[in-house]
Order: structure tokens, then sequence, then C-alpha cells
């Protein structure tokens, strides 16, 4: 089985290596083939281009908070440093989205060697585990967003906090700093903070109390671990404060006010972010949400629930409950493969990947192995409390940061393999065996546990497969339109150069670099693009003059109010796409909603460019 490869070693030069060790060498050279070979097909303009655009807008004299009022672009205090880079190189933007998925590409092979080298003593588990979450593409967006930065953040707290014995003070400080980093790429995750603080605090009463209540749990509920984290939470939100400060705010501060208030108002208003947010996913509960016109769903939930609450009374029906659990997540791996990422009207569009039903394997797993490793159970309970407020107050597809708990689920499930196979051997035969604790079990016969090794090592293929089917049938950049075109022509300048994509959006995006270029030209004060299209200014690379990427939510209120925070940057030029690639609904989205807006505040002229409108400002009156 998967865990034979272990403890075999081999003689390299001086060094003892492991078995496992050359496997991972060779898995790793594969996923880097991959990666870089599929990284030039398909675009996402939609959500790819902002994360640059956010980088842009710094790199180009505007500051974080002051001038960008939206939480998403937090996380461009990571990516700063590397856009500033490639920035003075290249002189321009020219290819900075494939630059940026090779990036992105890089920081994937990173981690799948920290996951391996983290948890190395469970050999090929460890191999499975780490390949499973780096090779789970989300949405097609391969370049740094601000969910892979909280992904990647949390998951480097849990391996910290989680996978070592007794972990010290720097382990858990180093913790907390990178739990304070997934916080500034997702606000909303510091709520996971709090309830911990609480949870800490409700144990520490229990203990003086007298009761040994949650016991099991003092690894990650003593005082000490909480103040380790604590510290490095201190740590995190200090030196983010201070690149504020230092880099990025300037010294205006009422431009910084403004800013913040907005930005803390949107959160309560915007459709796709905050409160609103978990209110439309309240008003649609999960059962709707995930078991809607899903049979398979409908019955891999049921079965989950009759393992987990009658788990007591079912021992003698433990193999086949988990069997049932085991084929139901391989059918509906086989489902969401044949429906399009990121389709919202439906159940599996919500749940786009694996990360769901996996994670609910794992937790079935720990309920089933009568050696349970709370610690990894802990480390997929903070996948799932992660996963709870970020997704749930975010615009991230439901369920997707519940990748984090890819790596404990396999951990569990190895666990609970391993625990069929220490069953006494001559008792199998007979359904007699029992475990450490002297407990009847019901062993598992060597298929069972060779399918469930198959359907998990199935996952990364599952994927590879499902990007190859996805970008042959379905144009990326536009995810709810169906394409029979092939991605077969590669876009030759612009900051898109590189990428390959059908030969219909090449040819609309040319369009939009010439008007871009022509914008470039003209506009002495900066540009304000009336739609979600921020490669404009990539390719136009002139000044930014708006709050955000032209989100309607409340009329023309945000954008004039930006005006009057910055009266002497309004824009000279407005940029009106003919076709939207936007997929959320915006009011006043209509052509000529927007030109009688602007009519009423300027005198303008229009002139019609390849891809869009340009409206040239003449005079302000407003």
């Amino acid at each position: 089985m998967l865990t034979g490869l272990n403890r075999k070693t081999v003689k390299i030069a001086k060094w003892d290596v492991r078995l496992t060790d050359l496997a991972f060498i060779a898995v790793f050279g594969v996923l880097a083939a991959y990666f870089f070979l599929t990284a030039p097909y398909g675009i996402t303009e939609v959500d790819e281009a902002v994360y640059q655009y956010y980088d842009y807008r710094l790199v180009t004299g505007d500051r974080l908070l002051a001038d960008d009022w939206n939480f998403s672009n937090l996380f461009s205090v990571f990516t700063y440093l590397p856009y500033r880079i490639f920035f003075a190189v290249s002189g321009g933007t020219e290819g900075i989205l494939m630059g940026f998925r090779y990036l992105h590409a890089v920081f994937k092979l990173a981690f799948y060697a920290l996951i391996y080298f983290s948890l190395r003593g469970y050999g090929l588990w460890a191999i499975l585990a780490g390949g499973i979450f780096v090779g789970t593409d989300l949405f097609g967006v391969k370049t740094v967003s601000y969910y892979s930065v909280c992904i990647f953040a949390c998951l480097l707290a849990g391996l910290l906090l989680f996978v070592k014995k007794e972990p010290g003070l720097p382990h858990t400080a180093a913790a907390g700093f990178f739990f304070s980093c997934a916080v500034v790429a997702e606000p909303t995750a510091a709520l996971v903070w709090f309830a911990y603080g609480a949870l800490v605090l409700a144990a520490l009463i229990v203990k003086k109390r007298g009761k040994q209540l949650w016991r099991a749990y003092g690894f990650i509920l003593s005082p000490k671990v909480w103040t380790g984290v604590f510290i490095g939470v201190l740590a995190g939100a200090a030196l983010f404060l201070a690149s504020c400060a230092l880099l990025f705010t300037g010294t205006d501060l009422k431009a910084i006010l403004t800013g913040v208030t907005q930005m803390l108002q949107s959160a309560g208003q915007d459709p796709e972010n905050g409160v609103s947010t978990a209110m439309i996913r309240l008003n649609k509960p999960l059962v709707y949400a995930v078991l809607y016109n899903r049979v398979l769903f409908i019955l891999f939930f049921a079965a989950f629930a009759f393992g987990v609450l009658f788990h007591r009374f079912t021992k003698e029906f433990e193999k086949p409950v988990f069997a049932a659990l085991a084929v139901l997540y391989a059918a509906m791996s086989v489902k969401l493969f044949l429906t399009p990422a990121g389709l919202t009207g439906a159940a599996a569009g919500e749940c786009s990947s694996h990360a769901l039903l996996l994670s609910f394997l794992g937790w079935a797993a720990y309920v089933f192995t009568p050696e349970k490793n709370r610690r990894m159970f802990a480390f997929l309970v903070f996948s799932f409390a992660v996963s709870l407020v970020v997704d749930c107050t975010s615009n991230v597809t439901f369920a997707c940061m519940l990748l984090i708990g890819a790596v404990p689920s396999v951990i569990l499930l190895r666990d609970y393999v391993c625990a069929f196979f220490a069953a006494p051997r001559d008792t199998v035969t007979k359904g007699k065996a029992k475990d450490k604790r002297g407990n009847k079990t019901n062993a598992a016969a060597p298929w069972f546990c060779a399918v469930l090794c198959a359907l998990l090592v199935f996952i990364p293929l599952y994927e590879a497969s499902h990007y190859v089917y996805m970008g042959r049938l379905y144009e990326t950049e536009r995810i709810f339109v169906k394409s029979d075109a092939p991605l077969d022509t590669a876009i030759p300048e612009g900051a898109l150069k590189g990428v390959v994509t059908t030969r219909a959006l090449a040819e609309n995006y040319a369009g939009s670099l010439r008007d871009a270029r022509r914008i470039g030209k003209t506009a002495k004060n900066g540009c304000c693009v009336l739609d979600f299209a921020p490669s404009v200014y990539l390719d136009a690379q002139t000044a930014v003059n708006e709050p955000w990427l032209h989100f309607f939510t409340d009329g023309w209120k945000g954008e004039e109010l930006w005006w009057d925070t910055h009266p002497g940057r309004l824009p000279d030029v407005f940029y009106i796409p003919y076709e939207t690639l936007c997929y959320m609904e915006f009011e006043d989205d209509t052509y000529e909603a927007k030109m009688a807006y602007l009519q009423s505040v300027a005198e303008v002229s229009v002139e019609n460019g390849e891809a869009g409108y340009i409206v040239s400002v003449d005079r302000w009156v407003r």
C-alpha cells in the first residue's frame, strides 16, 4: 500500500535518501512541467487582470486606503515588490499576466515541497496531500490573488500549529504571523481569531473548575499556545500598518479616513462582499445551495450523517458506510467534472472543486478511526472555520477555502486505512477483528483499502483532465458563455502577451489594446473605464481616476465622492467597452445610462473605438 516505501532508503553520495523522496522528486517534476506548459492557456479578464491592476495603481503613484477604496486590494502588499521589479526591468506592463502566472507556478511548487517535507514521515501520503492541494485549479485563475494568499497563509499557519508535536514559541508566533497575512488578504478571516480566543478562554474556565473537558485538545487550546499566536498576530499587524504608512498611504489623512470609511460601508452594501453576501447565502441555505436538484449530493450527505450520528450504534456497518461515502464521492467528482466552474446558478457550481467533499470524507475517516489523530482533525476544523467565515462574506465560490482541509483530510484517510490494516489478519476472514482497545471492528479487506487509495490518486488526475476539458469547451474569459472554439491563438503584444486563447477573444483584445494605446496618448489627467475591464489601464499606462473598478452599487455617489476628495484628478477620458466582460450586474449598466450621467456633469465628445467608445471630456460642469 501507500505506506510501504516509507522506511526504505537508498544511498546517494553520502546521504540516505528515502524512496519516497525519489517519488516526490518525480511527481514534483511532472507538476512543474504541467504548471509551466499550461500557464499560457486561457484568459480570465474579469478577475485575473484586476490583480495586476491593483499593483499597477500602487506602482504608478496611487496609495492604498487613500486612493483605492477596495478591501480586495489589501493583498497587493504581498505582490507589490515583484510587480515593481517587473515594471522596472520591462519598463511597462508588456506580458505582465504571463509573468505573474509563472510566479504563481513557482509559489505552488514551493508550497508542494513545504507540505511534503513537513509531512515527510507519512511517506507517499505526504506526496498525495501536497499534490491535491497545489494541483487543484479552483477557477482557472492561475495567478496570485487575494483568496490564494489567504489559502497559502492559512496552510502555513496550520502546518506550524498542528504538525509538530510540541511547537515552541517561534513556531506559534510564526503561525500567528502567517494568519495575520491571511487576514490582510481576506479581512473577515479575523473572526476566526476571535472565535479561537473565546475557545481558549472557555477551556481555561473549564480547567479551573476541575473538569477535563477538551483536555485532549490542550495542544491548541492552552493559554501558552494562544499567547505565542497572539504575538505573531501583533507582529503581522504592526508590519502591515508600517508598510501602509511608509509605502502606500502617504500623509493625506482626509483621503485615508474617507477611503477606510467607504471600504467599511461597502462591506455592508456591496452585493459581492461583506454582510450582504452573508445574508444572501443565509437566505439561500446550504441545504438548498448544495442539494438542489442533485441526487448524488443528497445520498452523500445522508450517508455521511448516518455514519457520524449513529456511529456509536453501527460499528458492524462501519466498512459499508465508509465504502458508500467513497463511491459517492467518486461519482460526484465525475458529476462536477461535467459542470462548468463558476456556474453560480447551479449547486455544483457553488462547489466547483472537490474540496468540500474531500473534507467531509476526511471528517468521516476521523470518526471511523480507532486511534484518532486529534491534531489533524483540529487542522481540518480550522479549515472549516476559515471557509465558513470567508466563503460566506466574500465573493469567492462557496467552499473553495476548504482546499486548506485537503492536507489534513488525506492524512486522516491514511490513519483510517492503516487502522484497518493493523487489525489481526487471522480474524479478518471471520469478521471478528478488534482494535487496540479490544472493541470489535469490521476489518477491511485489502480490496477496499486499494479502492480508497485509488480514489485519492484519481483526484489529481481528475483535476488535470477537468482543466483540459474546460479549456477546450469553454471560454475562460467569460465563464458563463459556452464556446466550441479551441484555445489556439497566442496574443502577440500587450499586457496579455503570450496568453493563448480563442481567436475571437484574441481579436477582441487586439481592438481593446489599440483603443488603450490611443487613450494613453490623449489622456493627460487620467482615464476612467466604465466597466470591469482592468487590462485597458495596464495597456494605456495612464493614471487611474476612480475609487474602485466601477462598482455602481449606489448610483454614482462613490465616483463623485472620490472626485471631491481628489479635486485635481478629474479624468479627461472615459472608456466604455462595447461588450461587457463582467459577470456581475450593476445598476446603470447600459451605455445610454452611462452617457446620460457623463453629459450631466461634463461637456463630452464621443469617438467609436475598435472595442469601445472613447469619451473625451472637453469641460467639466459639475
